[in-house]
């Protein structure tokens, strides 16, 4: 895809250099930027990968997503955004057809029974004879086929491109198991939600979010994306006992 058709979606930006280029890919890891890539750099907790981008130039990458001008060495463009990650996600589904739009797609959220909820309707579709995929704490599956993963809700990127897996062998359905850091870390935007699932809400994770209500909140954001798609019915699904 010509890149200067892609970020023609990113109103707010500031390009050093051209954007005349063909891309086949978006990355947030350096280690996987080539030639036909753009590279989305970000100020992570632990890590700032704007370093890394010399890096990705030496590997052939021509465009860098960065939130601030960068120093390197090489012929790169450079997009400046104010989010680098809300725009990696924008990319990443406009360059994959909105994967999530394709298929019936399921997040199941809640401190205990995401990864039993997800899989059960994994197995259901399964036992239909329909095509499925599930991504969560026990990694990647595709109808039978399984593969390891990091995270139960990975970085924007890496789901969109899971998601359009899923399109690409022809699921019908998936089921994400959404954890409250990947909501508050915005690694869902962009997801079109079909069915939310609440299983309940218990003390945890109170490390990181602070408060029982902050906690609360951040499951609370998977309901607010099932009306990004007015072409659908959507649904809700509570746990009663814990309502």
């Amino acid at each position: 895809m010509n890149a200067n058709a892609l970020f023609e979606k990113i109103k707010v930006k500031q390009i050093i250099g051209t954007l005349e280029y063909d891309v086949n890919d978006i990355t947030t890891d350096s280690r996987t930027a080539t030639e036909n890539s753009i590279f989305v750099a970000s100020e992570g907790y632990t890590v700032d990968s704007h370093k890394f981008c010399q890096n990705v130039v030496e590997q052939g990458c021509k465009i860098v997503v960065v939130n601030r001008e960068v120093s390197v060495t090489g012929q790169v463009t450079q997009v400046i955004v104010p989010d680098t990650l809300r725009v990696a996600s924008l990319l990443a589904n406009e360059l994959f057809n909105y994967p999530s739009q394709q298929l019936i797609t399921y997040g199941v959220t809640g401190t205990n029974g995401k990864t039993s909820v997800a899989t059960m309707i994994h197995h259901i579709y399964r036992k239909l004879n329909k095509g499925s995929a599930y991504l969560g704490t026990n990694g990647f599956q595709i109808n039978e086929t399984k593969t390891k993963g990091a995270n139960t809700t990975p970085e924007t990127v890496s789901l969109t491109k899971k998601i359009n897996e899923a399109v690409t062998a022809e699921a019908e359905a998936m089921t994400l198991e959404v954890s409250s850091h990947g909501l508050s870390l915005g690694r869902l935007r962009g997801v079109e939600f079909d069915v939310a699932v609440f299983t309940n809400l218990t003390q945890d994770h109170l490390d990181f979010h602070g408060t029982m209500e902050a906690y609360g909140h951040a499951k609370s954001l998977l309901f607010s994306q099932l009306g990004q798609d007015y072409r659908k019915d959507k649904f809700v699904i509570l746990n009663a006992d814990d309502a």
